[in-house]
């Protein structure tokens, strides 16, 4: 549940910069991803303090940090890439997704006319269009 949560916000909070008229520059990247560390920190923390049969396996994590440490860290990155890679395998809607996200992604690194005029007359669905492809990314990678 608390990851789900923070896979939406990420992308809404991606999405809220330019419209907040803000630059887009590497030090709000770097606010950005302090700020999500820090709130996911906190809920991994918060979930940490149920008891052990109430816990999610957000809450869980920080006893593997605790136990194994850093290398902990590394472990449930491999394992979670690893089932990641089972659901391409055997999931039609991952792939569809990954699809998605290659087209969608295509679309705005060589904008066909289409494109170019929505950003041009709309960009607020321009701009819905990026949100909605980082937050299938987040998707993607926190499933």
């Amino acid at each position: 549940m608390w990851v789900g949560q923070f896979a939406l916000c990420l992308p809404s909070a991606i999405l809220g910069m330019p419209c907040a008229a803000n630059k887009r520059g590497f030090r709000s990247v770097l606010i950005l991803a302090a700020a999500a560390a820090a709130v996911l920190g906190l809920l991994m923390l918060a979930d940490h303090a149920n008891p052990v049969n109430e816990q999610s396996h957000i809450g869980q994590t920080v006893a593997v940090i605790r136990r194994e440490g850093l290398f902990g860290i590394g472990q449930i990155i491999t394992r979670k890439l690893a089932m990641n890679f089972k659901l391409l395998r055997y999931s039609v809607w991952s792939k569809a997704l990954l699809i998605a996200l290659t087209v969608m992604g295509a679309s705005f690194i060589w904008p066909s006319t289409f494109i170019a005029w929505l950003k041009d007359n709309y960009p607020f669905i321009a701009l819905g269009m990026k949100g909605g492809r980082a937050w299938f990314t987040c998707c993607f990678h926190f499933q």
